[in-house]
């Protein structure tokens, strides 16, 4: 079995799966959850959007475009966006 891929956020801390992380979206900042590691990129889903049929908030974007962030201040916008 292959060992899991290992990414780095912006500030050298290694990002995981379910880890909820910061990250540049179409101009803008936007709080995603990471959904998968692949070898090259990272599998966001951008938390709290409106999901369609043609849209399901889902992207891959590269270690290096977020930062992890962790605490209560997340917990905070979660539950504010609700």
């Amino acid at each position: 079995m292959k060992p899991a891929p290992v990414h780095l956020d912006k500030l050298g801390r290694e990002i995981e799966e379910g880890a909820c992380v910061a990250v540049a979206h179409h101009n803008s900042l936007e709080v995603a959850t990471v959904v998968k590691l692949s070898p090259k990129m990272i599998k966001i889903k951008i938390a709290n959007t409106a999901t369609h049929a043609w849209y399901s908030g889902v992207h891959n974007k590269y270690g290096d475009q977020m930062v992890v962030i962790d605490g209560p201040e997340v917990t905070m916008y979660l539950l504010k966006l609700k």
